[in-house]
């Protein structure tokens, strides 16, 4: 991966960021930022605006014009929608404080669909269909974050940035394939089996971000994931499958299968795979073709990105 703090020239960028921002070029590759400072005169403030286009081999961790979270502000029952336009956050719905003093929690979530969504029954993306590209991870993710904040900590201004940031729920497996050969062989799908990878599950905020859990609906299931290609590829130059499962802790391993045609024939390929997969971690396992095999090169655990979420900002409410 070339993150931006590789790219000549990139501490004259950071220096010129203030401090909050600082940090956000380990999110990835960077192919567009803008920075523009200004000043509000109604509130006499300095605003920082910080723009970014963002792609990273290990997964999508930027909000794009169009996304709409769904945020639970004290003292009301549903979710209300807020929808993102490139640059800032904004709701149809009137949002106040309750007063200036007390410290209040704010819950939310990515993405939001549509209908009255309470905290104990958030609809989360179904992971039985996925296609294995990287570029449809993004689809299927989601998000959660808490922010503990007052009035007065910050104008009236919901930040979930830091360790309020937003968090991945679900688990990231990148599979890298590498072929030893020069055999012509072609994958035509490949499938992940394992206890509840896929089940599917709504998400439930709790008293507590300890509380907070993915929790099974309907009937138990939800342990194959299969991927069928519509053209067959090639895994002369390599191969990468990338999927989103549940957190589990299997009692046995993760089983892969590669399904592939060779000389006209259909084979498959198995094997097994680590069981650990945790909340929000990024996993990354490196498969070498050897004879018609598939044989494990390594596997890389590591925490997935948090994504901070622009600023949200409150209407002032009535006195108390």
């Amino acid at each position: 991966m070339n993150y931006l703090k590789r790219i000549q020239g990139i501490e004259n960028v950071i220096e010129k960021l203030p401090q909050q921002f600082r940090c956000w070029y380990k999110f990835g590759n960077i192919m567009k930022l803008e920075y523009e400072k200004c000043f509000d005169y109604e509130r006499w403030q300095d605003i920082n605006n910080v723009n970014m286009i963002v792609t990273d081999d290990e997964g999508i961790t930027s909000f794009a014009e169009g996304d709409r979270i769904g945020l639970f502000v004290p003292g009301t029952t549903y979710a209300g929608e807020w929808k993102y336009d490139g640059t800032n956050w904004s709701t149809d719905n009137e949002v106040t404080w309750e007063n200036r003093e007390d410290e209040f929690e704010f819950c939310a979530f990515y993405p939001f669909t549509s209908g009255e969504i309470s905290a104990d029954n958030i609809p989360v993306p179904d992971l039985a269909t996925q296609s294995g590209k990287l570029s449809d991870v993004g689809a299927k993710d989601f998000l959660v974050g808490r922010c503990i904040t007052s009035y007065s900590d910050n104008d009236g201004v919901v930040s979930f940035t830091g360790s309020s940031s937003f968090e991945h729920v679900f688990s990231l497996i990148h599979i890298s394939i590498v072929s030893q050969n020069n055999d012509e062989v072609s994958v035509t799908g490949c499938k992940f089996e394992g206890d509840g990878i896929v089940e599917k599950k709504k998400y439930v905020f709790g008293g507590s971000a300890d509380e907070d859990e993915l929790v099974g609906i309907g009937s138990s299931g939800g342990s194959v994931l299969e991927i069928d290609y519509q053209t067959s590829v090639s895994v002369s130059e390599g191969l990468d499958i990338v999927v989103l499962i549940n957190p589990v802790s299997l009692d046995s391993s993760l089983k892969f299968s590669l399904f592939y045609e060779k000389d006209e024939t259909e084979y498959v390929a198995d094997i097994e795979l680590p069981g650990e997969y945790r909340k929000g971690n990024y996993n990354k396992i490196r498969l070498s073709w050897v004879k018609d095999g598939l044989v494990m090169q390594g596997n890389d655990i590591k925490d997935w990105n948090v994504v901070d979420l622009e600023l949200i900002e409150l209407l002032e409410g009535n006195a108390v």
